[in-house]
């Protein structure tokens, strides 16, 4: 049996949306998180820590690790989500929301790759020496199952398939975007 035919279809009722909307915005806290656990356990400081963003000190901003801290811990979430759509039937619009809220990694390499982002893909990309298109082939591959979930999961007809897809992605970018932007204007 193949992996498309056993992912569980979810069903998408209007709480859905309350769901990504509430779960996105605890994993942007989630991945913040990410980042400042990575500085303490390289024996770092935290100065501030908000919902959006982590203040260190200054040594700790060229660190690789750190700057992965926080995208490492939004793929495990991912990938806890991923898991649990296949097991907890009850939850599944949770699961569903979560994996979209973390499936950002994938789509910070994207924004980079037709932006100037410098986060996470800042990292694969300039530090590491890892070529865009390698880059993005790989992540592919590391959440090419919880891609598959996202597109085959949820249990609507062929023609509304297309507006719910619009509407995560609606939900999700301008937040994206937003921080891009800020980190532009604190940063430059």
């Amino acid at each position: 049996m193949s992996t498309l035919t056993t992912i569980p279809r979810v069903r998408i009722r209007r709480r859905y949306y309350l769901y990504l909307f509430l779960i996105n915005l605890l994993s942007v806290f989630l991945h913040e998180f990410g980042h400042a656990l990575a500085i303490i356990i390289k024996g770092g400081k935290i100065l501030s820590y908000q919902l959006i963003t982590v203040i260190a000190e200054p040594r700790f901003y060229d660190d690789s690790f750190l700057l992965l801290g926080g995208p490492l811990l939004t793929s495990i979430i991912c990938f806890f989500a991923t898991y649990k759509i296949f097991v907890d039937r009850k939850n599944s619009e949770i699961w569903l929301a979560t994996m979209f809220s973390n499936f950002r990694p994938l789509v910070s390499l994207i924004l980079y790759i037709i932006s100037d982002q410098q986060d996470e893909s800042y990292v694969l990309i300039t530090q590491l020496k890892i070529p865009p298109l390698i880059s993005f082939s790989l992540l592919f591959l590391i959440f090419s199952l919880p891609l598959l979930v996202l597109i085959k999961a949820p249990e609507l007809p062929p023609d509304k398939k297309i507006i719910f897809y619009l509407n995560n992605i609606a939900i999700i970018l301008p937040e994206i975007l937003f921080l891009n932007i800020l980190n532009r204007i604190i940063f430059r």
